[in-house]
């Protein structure tokens, strides 16, 4: 069985995560590539990192500074670092660890320094990678009177991924053509069409609506626990509105669909819309033209357009003491950087190191409310 990754609603007091991790003294990570344990045969392995994201594969990198065996002038452990061998990393502290990263290995690299130690550095992605070599000869092009969500399930069970977490679309389309894309921007594709979220922890794809699961997973302070952060404000991307505009062949008549007043994701109330209305009520409206012919797309789309341009009112980025609980997919409160920033955001990327400067968290947040 492939080991699972955690992304559920639990919410953690930091106090709780400083007594289960032993005050986050002696961060350790374990490797297993291909099953085997490489620290345990001997690999000296540094600069661990893994990073997870809803917007593109995970992804894994480390080093090792004790490959080459300069007696026989070859790179040992060749039989282990193969290209496509599965590779789980945990990272925690002492004996505490959880899984943070289960997918392939897809590239090796050997370095040959002037007057040092070759070293090998081994990188890698999740299982969404293989989906990205094509779609192979005897996959279907189109499907008709199918949901997105239907389509992903028939693509993932292929590659022999678990669907419990492909969310239902809903709407029954009369036709859906591949055009020709590999499996991946696919369902990528299909996502964005009816704004879910597409990405694959482990052997799980999720394919869901974002931003539903508000809670957040804990707290970070500034002066505390939140080592730095760094933020800003733009309406660079905000809109009034988003029209969206197909035609109805049987009517012989254009259709058109308005965004929805958006509704702020984060704890606070005042939206990239609601500032636009300040001094200028009546500008910045985005059309998209189509040759849909169901209202109700087009008001998924209008409405999807304008919920991904409200998130980029507010973006930051942040470093904290490393855990593995912070992860891509869940909000995050913080506090300590005043009202504007003192609320949930909601973490597009995270990646966790571990390297001679300890286990560290790095993460980029977004909202769209201040």
């Amino acid at each position: 069985m492939p080991p699972k990754i955690k992304l559920d609603s639990s919410t953690y007091e930091f106090e709780d995560l400083e007594s289960k991790y032993g005050k986050f003294f002696a961060p350790a990570f374990l490797i297993n590539v291909d099953g085997k344990d490489i620290v345990r045969q001997g690999a000296a392995v540094t600069n661990v990192t893994v990073t997870q994201s809803i917007e593109k594969a995970n992804s894994f990198s480390f080093s090792v500074n004790n490959a080459y065996n300069w007696v026989s002038r070859e790179f040992d452990w060749a039989d282990t670092f193969v290209l496509g061998n599965p590779v789980e990393i945990k990272m925690g502290y002492v004996d505490k660890l959880e899984t943070l990263f289960y997918g392939l290995i897809t590239n090796v690299s050997y370095n040959y320094p002037s007057g040092g130690n070759p070293t090998l550095t081994v990188t890698g992605m999740d299982y969404s990678y293989v989906m990205m070599r094509g779609k192979g000869e005897a996959a279907a092009n189109s499907w008709e009177k199918k949901m997105n969500s239907d389509v992903v399930k028939e693509i993932a069970q292929k590659y022999s991924l678990s669907v419990s977490n492909v969310e239902s679309t809903t709407k029954v389309k009369n036709k859906i053509d591949r055009q020709g894309q590999d499996d991946y921007n696919f369902i990528k594709k299909l996502a964005g069409e009816t704004f879910y979220e597409f990405f694959v922890l482990s052997k799980d794809v999720y394919f869901r609506k974002p931003y539903q699961n508000k809670t957040p997973v804990t707290t970070l302070v500034f002066g505390k626990n939140l080592k730095s952060f760094s933020t800003s404000m733009k309406l660079d991307f905000q809109v009034k509105k988003f029209v969206v505009t197909g035609y109805d062949p049987k009517e012989k008549k254009q259709l058109k669909a308005e965004s929805k007043p958006i509704k702020p994701v984060n704890s606070n109330s005042s939206t990239g819309e609601d500032l636009l209305a300040t001094f200028a009520a009546d500008n910045k409206v985005n059309f998209t033209n189509t040759n849909l012919s169901d209202l109700s797309e087009l008001q998924t789309i209008a409405d999807a357009q304008a919920l991904e341009a409200s998130m980029r009112l507010i973006t930051g980025s942040g470093e904290s003491i490393g855990f593995p609980e912070l992860i891509a997919g869940r909000f995050l409160k913080l506090n300590g950087l005043g009202a504007r920033f003192n609320q949930p955001m909601y973490l597009r990327t995270v990646t966790h190191k571990i390297s001679s400067s300890g286990y560290l968290t790095t993460f980029e947040v977004a909202g769209n409310a201040v």
